[in-house]
């Protein structure tokens, strides 16, 4: 039995033996010295599924951080603290299955990453993605030491030697590479699979390797000599995903011919076939023991089997979410499973309740940091209010982000801008850059309008108002920085008018020297031109104010 332990240095939950119970011991996560003191380790008593801590307007918003959209690996940590995972968005992820927390995102792939796996000591990662790249990672500083080049296809698999020296991918240009990872060199490549290599998986005593490809087979690859040692024939449609137990002694695959089998690795036989999804079996994972298995597809179920006997011992209903990713704790009898929204979820593989879910939750909705511009995934019941940014610890209001909702908002805008309301457009037109902070074309759209309201405050002599929103629109241009190419240009001439115009208005109306010279500063950023020194002269010697276009 286990019994879990807090650290009162780092606050780090840990498991220990509950023999450890009163020994003096150090932390596993912070190295300092605690005595061992905690409570029986029960799985069955974790959170459930999205619960979170209540939360007060103006304090920082409880963040569900996450993948954006498909979720291609996991695989859990050593001690099962952690769960890794990679995605369709581009990033890795580290997660603290206690917290639900992310604790670390590794971005650097151009593309999907479509495998990610920890090396053995857990201080490095390798992964493969769309890029046709595979790449090396050391956690601690979270910085890529290496990627490695040779493919002509897409990554769609890796893994890592037992030992830590090699490291192997598969691809879709129909090769397997074993790389030296020390020196990134690749030592050899293998071509024995006819179409697109999907997966792999290592025997954890390093004796052998297994991958999976479309043209149906399996292939046993023995270490020693990179040479290939056996076929496995039986399934009738494209290898997706293949698993081995602690021992090496079962596999499992799934396939496009939706079933799933289990194999005995040495004598290289089928022992079960696991029948009935209604699509592809895209994900599959064996317990540590090889008692259980679990499998998840297109069919949006997750169903998990007695391994031994071949019988199915539940199913699990994704209400329209594809599974893509299984992988079981080494340490209990917990099962991560990923599916094509993004969000991981952790389930007791025994009785099939869900423990917690992370990577956004089932009411969240997406929010963009008007400050930093980190996308987060907030509880629905906090839309609208203000809070603190998890990232930046700015303030901000957490309007829905949303570039389907973006676009509504900015063709309202412009309607509203044609019929002569440039005030009402502008409102919209915040709302537009709310909803989706990188549009450019809403930001372009907000500093005319600005202008072109400046100009009507300054033709009813309100002039304060005026320059308040000459600066509202000189705010606009910084906010979106920086510009694409195709849009600098004309943003720049908005920004160079607003800045003039706001100079002249300070000094021949309002009177105030030393602020309109502080915006021809402005101006002069954008736009070094002899009408702008004139202005200078004219403001510094008291001449008549120029005339405007």
């Amino acid at each position: 039995m286990a019994i879990e332990v807090q650290c009162p240095g780092c606050g780090k939950t840990f498991r220990v033996a509950d023999e450890a119970e009163g020994r003096k011991g150090a932390c596993p996560q912070c190295g300092g010295s605690i005595v061992i003191a905690g409570k029986p380790f029960d799985v069955s008593k974790r959170s459930p599924a999205g619960k979170r801590p209540d939360w007060r307007p103006g304090t920082t918003f409880p963040a569900f951080s996450g993948h954006d959209g498909r979720v291609h690996s996991l695989q859990w940590s050593r001690g099962g603290r952690l769960v890794l995972s990679g995605g369709h968005d581009g990033t890795i992820r580290l997660w603290d299955t206690d917290s639900g927390r992310e604790e670390l995102c590794l971005e650097g792939h151009k593309g999907e990453v479509n495998s990610a796996v920890f090396g053995l000591d857990g201080a490095y990662i390798l992964s493969g993605g769309s890029d046709e790249s595979v790449k090396l990672w050391k956690i601690s500083s979270g910085k890529c030491l290496r990627t490695l080049e040779g493919h002509t296809g897409q990554v769609n698999a890796v893994a890592l030697c037992p030992k830590g020296r090699y490291g192997l991918s598969a691809s879709s240009d129909k090769t397997v590479r074993i790389w030296e990872l020390a020196s990134g060199k690749c030592i050899k490549v293998l071509k024995k699979h006819k179409a697109p290599v999907t997966s792999l998986a290592y025997d954890p005593r390093g004796e052998y390797f297994l991958s999976g490809g479309y043209d149906k087979l399996l292939r046993l690859w023995r270490t020693a000599k990179w040479k290939q040692a056996a076929r496995l024939k039986g399934h009738g449609g494209a290898v997706l995903a293949i698993d081995v137990n602690a021992n090496g002694g079962l596999l499992i695959s799934g396939s496009a011919d939706r079933t799933a089998a289990i194999w005995d690795t040495l004598r290289q036989r089928t022992l079960r076939v696991l029948k009935g999804h209604l699509s592809s079996v895209d994900a599959v994972a064996l317990s540590f023991d090889g008692a259980f298995a679990a499998t998840g597809g297109a069919d949006w179920t997750l169903r998990v089997w007695d391994a031994k006997k071949g019988k199915r011992r539940f199913t699990i209903e994704t209400e329209g979410q594809a599974i893509t990713a299984i992988a079981f704790d080494a340490e209990s009898p917990r099962l991560a499973a990923a599916d094509s929204s993004g969000r991981i979820r952790l389930y007791d593989a025994r009785s099939g309740e869900m423990i917690s879910v992370f990577g956004g939750a089932e009411d969240s909705v997406t929010v963009l940091c008007l400050h930093c511009r980190r996308k987060m995934h907030l509880p629905a019941d906090v839309a609208g209010a203000e809070g603190r940014c998890p990232f930046c610890d700015q303030l901000f209001t957490a309007a829905v982000w949303s570039p389907h909702e973006s676009e509504r908002f900015y063709e309202k805008a412009m309607i509203q801008m044609h019929d002569g309301r440039p005030d009402r457009a502008l409102g919209t037109l915040e709302e537009a850059i709310q909803r989706q902070f990188d549009n450019y074309d809403a930001h372009l759209k907000a500093i005319t309008c600005t202008y072109r309201m400046a100009r009507n405050f300054e033709q009813s002599h309100e002039y304060a108002k005026a320059v308040e929103t000459l600066e509202k629109g000189l705010d606009f241009f910084e906010r979106a920085r920086p510009w694409p190419g195709g849009l600098y240009a004309e943003a720049g001439k908005l920004a160079y008018e607003s800045a003039f115009l706001a100079a002249r208005i300070c000094r021949f109306n309002a009177d105030d020297v030393d602020r309109a010279l502080g915006f021809c500063e402005v101006a002069r950023a954008f736009h070094a031109t002899p009408e702008l020194e004139d202005l200078v002269e004219r403001i510094t010697e008291g001449a008549p104010p120029p005339e405007l276009r």
